[in-house]
């Protein structure tokens, strides 16, 4: 069982803390700092952010998402929280269509499926959730034996340095248990972002 870890800072364990019965331990300092006042837009200005969207009008794909996080990589960029694309940011996709959209303008940035970034970091994590209906969760989730630990959402969260974003529907994230402790969680310590105030047009 994990205890001590080096990488997340203790906001961003604290979401996965349940997995290891809550004994997680940062060991260093950096872990427990408090974000710095940088340069990026003030509502970005948090370690933990769910980005609130529609459900998605297809399948595997979502454009809004898309413009988003182009949108995201483009202040983050301005901002100065991006010197190394390879080493800073990261995407993570559930689906191909979804990570071919992304790697057309984005091909700089490690976009892949939460499984090809098992044992890598990134200071930042953008995590996006293209959902059209409730029943599409299935295909995101890989629970434990006993449905306690989802595996693949730990994999994704636990590989973000400094921040996490999430971009998805929380009313349809909401009927899977742990997708449902994240978003709650996010929305006590964190903020919930409607995809409008980053100046994004649906459509």
């Amino acid at each position: 069982m994990l205890k001590q870890h080096y990488r997340m800072h203790d906001e961003i364990a604290a979401l996965v803390s349940r997995y290891y019965h809550h004994r997680l331990v940062c060991s260093t300092e950096r872990q427990m700092a408090a974000l710095d006042k940088g340069r990026e837009d003030h509502r970005l200005r948090s370690r933990l952010i769910w980005i609130e969207t529609p459900s998605s009008a297809q399948d595997y794909y979502d454009p809004l998402q898309v413009e988003i996080i182009k949108q995201l990589v483009a202040d983050f960029s301005q901002a100065g929280l991006i010197d190394d694309p390879g080493k800073d940011l990261g995407i993570v996709a559930p689906y191909r269509a979804m990570i071919h959209a992304l790697k057309s303008d984005l091909d700089q940035f490690t976009i892949d499926t939460v499984e090809r970034f098992q044992g890598s970091e990134r200071k930042i994590i953008i995590l996006t959730l293209p959902l059209r209906k409730a029943s599409s969760l299935r295909h995101l989730q890989a629970l434990s034996d006993d449905a306690s630990v989802d595996r693949k959402l730990n994999v994704a969260i636990s590989r973000a340095v400094e921040r996490l974003i999430v971009i998805g529907n929380s009313a349809l994230c909401r009927q899977a248990r742990h997708y449902h402790e994240l978003c709650k969680h996010i929305r006590e310590r964190g903020k919930i972002i409607e995809y409008q105030e980053l100046g994004v047009n649906h459509g």
